[in-house]
C-alpha cells in the first residue's frame, strides 16, 4: 500500500528550479513514472511557488540549491516563514551539503554530477510526508479527545442546567462522540425483571422516555449480569447475538452499555446504540468515556438522593421548631413553682408525671420531680440561687429523653428559668459530627481530599485527609504559593495554568500530575477543580478534590505491559521461543531478573529446570530437579496456587545460594514459573497475583502451541485418511480443509480458506444450507446433521454430495462447525436406478392379471397396504376400502379359517409359500393357487400374496382322476384275467408255436398292466408340479438309480462320471426319471453287453442350470416317437409314443422347471440330456454324503 492511501489522497510535490540552466533538469529526474501516488508540479520562481502554496494543497517542496544560480537556503527561509510546518527538501551536491545542514531544511536530496536517485527521493518524500500526516492525525485525535472532555465538563458543570437537562445533553453528546443514533438512560428493577426508559435520544420507536419492557428482552440484561465487565460492547449484533430476544425485538446492530449503581444498589444502565453494526470495535477511549459518564451519573443520582433525604429531614425539623416556643417558669426560695407558661407547664408536667390538666403552680420542684435531684439541673439551679449569679448550660434530662438549653437568673425572691428544647439541634450536631467523621474516613478509604481556593485572598482550605494525603504537616492550609510547592517542579505549571484558566474562563479542570509525598517518594495525584461564580458571573472560589492515583497509574503501566507480553506470547511459534519470551517479559514487565521455568515431565513425574535467566544461573549454578509433589515448586504445581516464600532458609532445606526469597507460580499443568530475590520478604500476595496474570497467558500460549501441534498432526492424519474434512468459522467460511477435499474440488491447498461454503452450492440451495448451518451452531456437539446437495468444482463440474456437520470450537474457543463431504454420485445413480425399477414394479403390479395384495402383519393379522386393480375386480373391494382392512376378513371363508394363517407362516421361514386354497370372491367361492413372498422392513413383517385362479384346472384334474381311476381299475382287472388265461394255455398246450404265442400274450399283458402303474405315477407327478420342487443333491439320486440298474441288469456295463455334489431344484420324482432313462437305455440295447455312460455337470454359462447326460450304444429312439414326446408333433392315431417311460421322464423334468432333450451323435446309440435348474446347497444328509463319495448300500464303491 502506498503512503498516500491512508488519507485517500495522493502526495503533491512542488519542484522549484530556474527555468534555464546548464545543469541537468531536476523536474525530468523526478518524474516518478512508477509511482501513481505522487503528483509533480514545477515552478521556476519563488513568487510562483508562494502563489501555488497559497491556493493549492502541497505536501512537500523540493528546491535546488546550487549557488549562485539558485540559493535554496534563501528560498527555504522565505517559505518557512509562510509555512513553518511544510516539509522542504533541498537538492544539492556534496559541495554545499554543510551549508544546507545548518539550515532548517527537512532533508537533503543528494545530487551527484547534477543527478538525483529517483527511487531514493520518492522514499524520502514518502517518509517526511508520512511523518507530517501522522503528527497531524495524532494532533487531530488529541484535539477531538480534549474537545470531547471539555464538552463533557461543560455539560456536567453547568450550574444553570437542571439534572434532567444535563442528562439529555449527556445523551446527545455521547451519540455524537460514539457515532450512534440511539442513546438512553434506563431504570432497572432486577428482582421484578422490569426495564424503564428514563431519558432517551433518537427516533427509535421502542426506545423513548417512559416506555417499559421486560428486562429479559433487552440488551441491558447482559450489561447488569454479575459476570459482565462494564461496559458491555457489541460490535455486530447480527453475528454475535443474532438469536437473542433483544436483537429480535429492538434490532440494534451495535451497542455499548455501562452499569450504574447508586449507594451500592443497581440503578440501571447508560447505553448508546445504533441500528447498524460498527465497522470496528469500540476503542478503549470510548469505553473509558462511557464509564466517566456513568460515574458522573452515579454521583449525581447519589447526590440527588442525599438532597432529598436532607430536605425531608430539614422540613421535619422546621415543622418541629415552629411548634416549639421557649419554656419559662419561676420558683421561690423554697423551690415552689410560682409561675409557669404553657410550654413550661407541658415540660414540668412531664418531668413530674402529672396529667395534662393538672396544675403545676405551688408544687415543690424537687419533691415532685425527684429524678432531677442530683442532676446538673439541680446543681446549677442551687449554684445560681446561692451565688446570685446567672448560669447557662445544656443538659439532657434522662426521664424525658430531651436536651434542654437552660438559662437561670436568680434574685432575692427566687429563680427565673428559661429553657428550650434543643434535642433536635443536639441530634443534628451529633449527626454532623458523625458525617464529618464519616467524610474523613471516606476520604482516607478513597484516597480523596477536598480543597478550596479563595480567588480574592488566595487563601487555601484543605480537608483533614488532604494534609495526610500530601504528607504536609500544617495545622491550617498553607498559602496558595506554598500549597503548589508540593507538586513536581515539571508538573507545577500544569496546575498553575489550570487554576489561572479556571479563574479567567470559569471552566473546570481535571489534571493528573506528580507530587512529592516525601523527599524520596514521588506519587501521582488527580486534581479536579470547579469554579464557583457570584451573581455577576465572576469566579470567587474554586473548589475541588484531589485523589492519589499512583496505584492506578502503576497498575495501568503494568497491565499495558502485560497486554504487550500476551501479544509476545501469541506471536511465538515454538516452545523454545515461548520459554525465552517468558523470561524476557518477566524482566521487562516486573523488573524480575532472577526467573526460571520448570516444565512438567509427566513421564518421570518431575519438574526439571527447563529455562533459567542469566542472573538465575549466576545465583544458582546447578538448580535441582524436583518431583512434581516435592518441595515448594511441587506444592505450587499440585495446588495450582502461587506459593510465596519470605525466607528460603526457614521454608526449605534446599539451597538456593544467594537467593533468599521467592515465589512459585503454577503454569496450569505445564509446570511452574519461579521468581527469586536476594533479599528476604521481597514479594507479597499482590506481586504473586500480578505474575499469575502473566502465567495465565503463558499457560494459554502453551495450550495453543499444544493445540497447534495436535492440529498439524491431525491435518497430516486427515490428509492420509482420504477423508474430505473441513472446518467452518462463525461466518460459515472455510477455516481449514484437508488435501482430499481440495483435490476433489479441483482447488489448490489453502485456496478455499475464507470462502463461504454456500459459494460452492447452487444459488437455489444456498438459503437452505445457511439454515442448516444455523441449526448446527445451536445444536449439541454430539448432534450430527446431514444434508444433500450439489457442489461445483473449479472446472464447473457439478457433483452430488452429502455434507455431515457438527458443532465444535476452534483452539481459541470460538464457535465453529466441523464438516465432512461425502461423494454420493454412485448413491444418486443407484437411487435413480431404484426409482426406475420401482416404476417398473409399479406398472407390473398394476397390470398383473392375477390379483396381488401387499400386507403388513399386526401380530398374525395380515393388514392390507396396497392391492392391484385385478384384486378389486376379482374380490369386489375398492382399493381404498381394502386398505387397512384385515385380508382374512375380506377373502377367507369362515369355514376355511384354518388356512388363514398361511401368509404369516411364510414370514417365519422367510421362504415363499405355494398353496391351493379356496377364497370368497365377488362371484362366489373359487379355488386359487396362493403364492406368498415374505419380506421385512424396519423391523416389521410384510408379504406379497399372488392369487392365481385354478378353479377350472382343479375341475379338469378331478375329471382326469375319475377317468384314470376307472380305466386303471378295469384295465388292471382285465389284464390279470388275460395273464391268467395265457399262463394256463402255456401249461396245457403242447404245440411249441402256440406256446410261444401264449408266452407273448402273457408278456404283452404284463406290459399293459405295467402301463397302469406308470399312469398312476404320471398322475402323481402331474399332481405335484413345480411348486413341490426343492434343493437336492442330484448325485445322490443318480448313484441310487445306477445301483438299482446294476442289480437288475448285471450284464450291462455302466460308466459313471459324477462330481462330488451337484445341487439342483427338483422334486422327489427326479430319481424315478433317472431309473426310466437308464432302464430304457439297457432294455433297448441290441448288443450282448449293453453299455451306458452317465455324466453330470453344471453348464458352461454359469450356475443357473445343471445337466445329466445318459448315453447308450443301442439303436436309438426313433424320430417319430421323440417328436411326440418332445411336443414337436401332436398325438394322433398315427403319431404316438409306444410307452409311458419317456412321457414320465418329460413330465418329471417339467414339474421341476427343467427340460429333456435328445442330442444327435455321429455313431450309433442315443444321448438323452436331462436339464434341471441349479440351486443353493442345503445341509447334506448322511446318505447324501455317503453316496456323493461313491458308496452303495452294500458297501461296494460305485464305479
Amino acid at each position: 500500500m502506498s503512503f498516500g492511501d491512508e488519507s485517500g489522497e495522493d502526495v503533491r510535490v512542488l519542484v522549484l528550479e530556474p527555468s534555464a540552466g546548464t545543469e541537468i533538469d531536476l523536474t525530468s529526474q523526478l518524474s516518478f513514472t512508477e509511482r501513481d501516488d505522487l503528483t509533480l508540479r514545477t515552478v521556476s520562481t519563488l513568487e510562483e511557488a508562494r502563489s501555488v502554496l497559497a491556493d493549492e494543497r502541497v505536501d512537500c517542496v523540493v528546491t535546488r540549491h546550487s549557488p549562485p544560480a539558485m540559493d535554496g537556503v534563501a528560498v527555504l527561509s522565505t517559505l518557512r516563514a509562510d509555512h513553518p510546518e511544510l516539509p522542504i527538501l533541498l537538492a544539492t551536491g556534496t559541495a554545499h551539503a554543510d551549508h544546507v545542514l545548518d539550515s532548517s531544511a527537512t532533508g537533503i536530496v543528494e545530487m551527484r554530477d547534477g543527478e538525483v536517485h529517483e527511487g531514493f527521493v520518492a522514499n524520502q518524500i514518502e517518509s517526511v510526508v508520512s511523518r507530517v500526516r501522522e503528527r497531524r492525525s495524532y494532533e487531530a485525535r488529541l484535539e477531538a479527545s480534549q474537545d470531547g472532555l471539555q464538552r463533557l465538563h461543560r455539560i456536567t458543570s453547568d450550574p444553570e442546567a437542571t439534572f434532567t437537562e444535563q442528562v439529555h445533553q449527556l445523551l446527545a453528546f455521547g451519540s455524537d462522540v460514539f457515532g450512534t443514533d440511539v442513546a438512553f438512560l434506563a431504570r432497572i428493577d432486577e428482582a421484578a425483571g422490569d426495564f424503564e426508559i428514563v431519558a432517551a435520544a433518537g427516533d427509535h420507536e421502542l426506545i423513548q422516555e417512559g416506555i417499559t419492557s421486560d428486562l429479559s428482552e433487552t440488551y441491558c440484561r447482559r450489561t447488569v449480569a454479575p459476570d459482565t465487565e462494564s461496559p458491555l460492547t457489541v460490535r455486530n449484533a447480527s453475528n454475535e447475538i443474532a438469536d437473542d430476544p433483544a436483537f429480535e425485538k429492538f434490532g440494534l446492530g451495535c451497542y455499548m452499555g455501562a452499569r450504574i449503581a447508586v449507594d451500592g444498589e443497581l440503578y440501571g444502565t447508560l447505553c448508546f446504540a445504533d441500528r447498524d453494526p460498527r465497522r470496528s470495535e469500540f476503542t478503549d477511549e470510548e469505553r473509558a468515556l462511557i464509564e466517566i459518564m456513568a460515574q458522573w451519573l452515579r454521583q449525581q443520582l447519589e447526590r440527588r438522593e442525599q438532597r432529598r433525604e436532607l430536605t425531608a429531614t430539614r422540613d421535619r425539623l422546621k415543622r418541629t421548631l415552629e411548634r416549639v416556643d421557649d419554656a419559662f417558669f419561676t420558683v421561690d426560695t423554697d423551690w415552689r413553682v410560682t409561675y409557669i407558661n404553657d410550654m413550661g407547664a407541658q415540660v414540668l408536667r412531664g418531668a413530674m408525671g402529672l396529667d395534662d390538666d393538672a396544675g403545676v403552680v405551688g408544687r415543690h420542684l424537687w419533691e415532685n420531680a425527684p429524678e432531677a435531684v442530683g442532676t446538673t439541673f439541680y446543681e446549677k439551679y442551687h449554684e445560681a440561687l446561692e451565688t446570685q449569679e446567672s448560669v447557662s448550660f445544656e443538659e439532657r434530662f434522662e426521664p424525658l429523653d430531651v436536651w434542654f438549653e437552660v438559662r437561670a437568673y436568680p434574685d432575692e425572691e427566687g429563680l427565673s428559668v428559661y429553657f428550650t428544647d434543643v434535642t433536635e439541634r443536639k441530634r443534628r450536631e451529633d449527626e454532623l459530627e458523625r458525617f464529618q467523621n464519616l467524610l474523613n474516613r471516606t476520604e482516607r478509604v478513597a484516597e480523596v481530599g477536598g480543597w478550596e481556593i479563595d480567588v480574592e485572598t488566595d487563601e487555601v482550605f484543605w480537608t483533614e485527609h488532604l494534609f495526610d494525603l500530601l504528607g504536609v504537616e500544617y495545622e491550617t492550609a498553607p498559602p496558595l504559593d506554598e500549597a503548589l510547592d508540593v507538586y513536581h517542579e515539571a508538573d507545577r505549571p500544569t496546575i498553575e495554568n489550570a487554576v489561572e484558566e479556571a479563574v479567567a474562563s470559569g471552566s473546570s479542570f481535571d489534571v493528573e500530575l506528580r507530587y512529592w509525598k516525601t523527599p524520596d517518594e514521588l506519587r501521582w495525584l488527580r486534581v479536579q477543580g470547579l469554579p464557583i461564580t457570584d451573581a455577576d458571573g465572576d469566579v470567587v472560589t474554586i473548589r475541588g478534590a484531589a485523589q492519589d492515583v499512583t496505584e492506578r497509574k502503576e497498575r495501568e503501566q503494568t497491565l499495558n505491559a502485560l497486554v504487550s507480553a500476551s501479544q509476545a506470547f501469541i506471536e511465538v511459534t515454538t516452545e523454545d521461543e515461548l520459554l525465552d519470551a517468558i523470561v524476557d517479559e518477566m524482566e521487562r514487565v516486573f523488573g524480575y531478573e532472577i526467573t526460571s521455568v520448570r516444565l512438567h515431565d509427566a513421564e518421570s513425574g518431575t519438574l526439571p529446570p527447563t529455562r533459567y535467566s542469566a542472573k538465575a544461573h549466576a545465583r544458582v549454578p546447578e538448580p535441582p530437579t524436583f518431583g512434581d509433589d516435592e518441595g515448594l515448586a511441587g506444592e505450587a504445581f499440585r495446588s495450582r496456587k502461587p506459593v510465596v516464600v519470605d525466607d528460603f532458609a526457614d521454608a526449605t532445606d534446599v539451597g538456593y545460594g544467594a537467593v533468599e526469597s521467592g515465589m512459585f507460580i503454577p503454569l496450569d499443568d505445564h509446570g511452574v514459573l519461579g521468581v527469586g530475590a536476594t533479599t528476604r520478604n521481597a514479594f507479597g500476595n499482590e506481586d504473586a497475583a500480578l505474575v499469575k496474570l502473566l502465567a495465565i497467558t503463558a499457560a494459554s500460549a502453551f495450550d495453543r502451541l499444544g493445540r497447534e501441534t495436535e492440529m498439524r498432526q491431525l491435518h497430516r492424519i486427515l490428509d492420509h485418511l482420504d477423508e474430505k474434512v473441513f472446518l467452518l468459522d462463525g461466518n460459515g467460511e472455510f477455516a481449514f480443509e484437508t488435501q482430499p477435499l481440495t483435490t476433489y474440488l479441483g482447488r489448490e491447498p489453502g485456496q478455499l480458506v475464507g470462502t463461504p461454503l454456500t459459494d460452492l452450492v447452487p444459488a437455489s440451495e444456498a438459503s437452505s444450507l445457511r439454515a442448516t448451518l444455523r441449526d448446527v451452531r445451536t445444536a449439541s456437539p454430539d448432534d450430527h446433521r446431514t444434508t444433500e446437495t450439489e457442489v461445483r468444482s473449479e472446472g464447473g463440474e457439478t457433483r452430488p454430495v452429502q455434507f455431515e456437520f457438527s458443532a465444535t470450537e476452534t483452539d481459541r474457543g470460538n464457535a465453529a462447525i466441523a464438516g465432512v463431504l461425502h461423494d454420493i454420485g454412485e448413491l444418486a445413480a443407484t437411487r435413480t436406478s431404484l426409482e426406475a425399477q420401482r416404476e417398473r414394479f409399479r406398472k407390473l403390479f398394476e397390470n398383473l392379471p392375477d390379483p396381488v395384495v401387499e400386507v403388513r402383519f399386526e401380530g398374525t393379522d395380515p393388514i392390507v397396504e396396497f392391492s392391484n386393480p385385478a384384486f378389486a375386480d376379482v374380490f369386489g373391494y375398492d382399493r381404498e376400502r381394502a386398505r387397512g382392512a384385515d385380508l382374512n376378513a375380506l377373502v377367507v371363508p369362515t369355514e376355511d379359517a384354518p388356512d388363514a394363517g398361511i401368509l404369516h407362516e411364510s414370514t417365519r421361514t422367510a421362504e415363499q409359500v405355494r398353496v391351493d386354497v379356496q377364497r370368497e370372491t365377488a362371484g362366489g367361492r373359487r379355488d386359487f393357487l396362493v403364492r406368498s413372498i415374505p419380506y421385512s422392513l424396519d423391523g416389521e413383517q410384510f408379504a406379497f400374496a399372488v392369487y392365481t385362479d385354478i378353479t377350472d384346472q382343479k375341475e379338469r384334474e378331478r375329471y382326469l382322476q375319475v377317468l384314470n381311476r376307472v380305466l386303471r381299475h378295469n384295465l388292471r382287472n382285465d389284464m390279470n384275467v388275460v395273464m391268467g388265461l395265457a399262463s394256463e394255455l402255456v401249461d396245457r398246450i403242447d404245440d411249441e408255436e402256440l406256446v410261444g404265442h401264449a408266452e407273448r400274450l402273457r408278456a404283452n399283458a404284463e406290459d399293459v398292466a405295467t402301463l397302469s402303474e406308470k399312469a398312476k405315477e404320471l398322475e402323481a407327478v402331474l399332481g405335484r408340479g413345480e411348486r413341490d420342487a426343492r434343493p437336492m443333491n442330484v448325485v445322490s439320486s443318480l448313484r441310487e438309480a445306477v445301483a438299482e440298474a446294476r442289480t437288475a441288469h448285471p450284464d450291462a456295463e455302466i460308466d459313471v462320471d459324477l462330481p462330488e455334489a451337484l445341487w439342483v431344484n427338483g422334486t422327489e420324482d427326479v430319481g424315478r426319471a433317472f431309473e426310466e432313462l437308464i432302464g430304457n437305455a439297457i432294455e433297448h440295447a441290441d448288443a450282448e453287453t449293453p453299455t451306458v455312460s452317465i455324466d453330470a455337470r453344471r453348464v458352461s454359462n454359469g450356475s443357473e442350470w445343471a445337466e445329466v447326460r445318459i448315453r447308450d450304444d443301442g439303436p436309438g429312439i426313433s424320430d417319430a416317437e421323440w417328436e411326440v414326446v418332445a411336443g414337436e408333433e401332436d398325438i394322433s392315431q398315427l403319431t404316438h409314443a409306444s410307452g409311458l417311460g419317456l412321457w414320465l421322464t418329460r413330465w418329471i423334468a417339467d414339474s421341476a422347471g427343467g427340460e429333456i432333450r435328445r442330442e444327435e451323435t455321429s455313431t450309433t446309440g442315443t444321448t438323452v440330456v436331462l436339464r434341471l435348474p441349479g440351486a443353493v446347497p442345503d445341509q447334506p444328509t448322511e446318505d447324501d454324503a455317503r453316496l456323493s463319495r461313491g458308496e452303495e448300500d452294500s458297501g461296494r464303491p460305485a464305479e
